[in-house]
């Protein structure tokens, strides 16, 4: 017996130093690492995050749905797999909306780069198909949210008002999102950056004037219609928007009549313009009509075209 007395205190002090790890106090050995204990109210009840070769923490990605996998022509689009070749609201590219509802090849039907509309409204009164008229322009623009620039120029306060007003509850009718976009002040490409669809808002006063500053923009908006953007001018009684459009080399129509008052017609009812547009409908104050009637009509009087839509490139 008197030999075993060592040989416990040795088994003893071998025990104890197993026991006792180099882990911190309030720390235990598991599974070869040091964990807080569960009972430990420093600890968080969690064994300790694995660790990388060099001490750094491992991050495993969250519990969750794994992100979709497409293959062309499908795109991952809003969580999902779409067909960008002809699916008509991601036509080409996640959320680009056809107007026309048909997207062939990932192209819109009916849609071709650098949309130039006049529209013989300064909107100063209006209702909603002329409403529905602004607002089918607009949605030409190429991203699904547009974004839409204005020229001011020297259009009045109450047509500036009226086509901002007309503008939203078009776009609103429609249903697509818009923005408003500031325009650079140098007639560079760099002044359309976010830009969608340039609208140039009545012009009044001065026609000299006015086409002095819409020259210099010629070649600027010219590379914007390259691009698919879309240049939209509105026109009233007795205006000069005619002569920005001329300048700008964006059309040349002779200077409009008055149509104030006039009910006006769906001419080309096939027209991504005309969509959903009430015919007739009453040109409210103030209104134009072109003499002659210029390529593209799609609203129209007896005495003239009320709105017409051209393609460049």
């Amino acid at each position: 017996m008197k030999h075993l007395l060592p040989l416990v205190l040795i088994l003893t002090g071998c025990f104890d130093s197993l026991v006792s790890s180099a882990c911190e106090p309030g720390y235990t050995l598991l599974d070869g690492r040091c964990a807080a204990r569960p009972d430990d109210p420093g600890g968080d009840g969690a064994p300790d995050a694995p660790r990388a070769p060099d001490g750094g923490v491992v991050v495993h990605p969250p519990d969750g749905p794994e992100p979709a996998t497409c293959t062309l022509p499908e795109l991952a689009c809003d969580g999902g797999c779409r067909d960008v070749s002809s699916d008509p609201d991601n036509c080409g590219a996640c959320n680009r909306v056809c107007a026309s509802g048909i997207c062939t090849a990932g192209h819109c039907a009916g849609e071709l780069s650098g949309h130039i509309i006049g529209i013989g409204h300064d909107y100063t009164s209006h209702r909603g198909a002329m409403e529905r008229l602004l607002g089918n322009a607009a949605a030409l623009g190429a991203s699904f949210d547009v974004g839409v620039a204005r020229w001011r120029g020297t259009s009045a306060p109450a047509a500036v008002a009226g086509a901002s007003t007309a503008l939203a509850r078009g776009m609103s009718q429609i249903g697509r999102p818009w923005h408003s976009v500031l325009l650079g002040q140098q007639p560079t490409d760099a002044a359309f950056a976010g830009v969608d669809v340039l609208l140039v808002d009545a012009q009044v006063g001065n026609g000299d004037a006015v086409a002095a500053h819409a020259a210099p923009w010629a070649a600027a908006i010219d590379r914007f219609l390259q691009r698919g953007g879309v240049v939209v001018v509105l026109e009233g009684a007795g205006g000069v928007s005619h002569r920005f459009a001329a300048a700008a080399n964006v059309y040349a129509v002779p200077a409009p009549a008055d149509g104030t008052g006039v009910p006006a017609t769906v001419a080309a009812p096939g027209d991504a313009l005309a969509q959903h547009v009430l015919s007739p409908y009453l040109a409210e104050a103030s209104s134009v009509v072109y003499v002659p009637a210029p390529p593209g009509a799609v609203i129209a009087t007896p005495a003239g075209t009320v709105a017409f839509h051209t393609t460049r490139y």
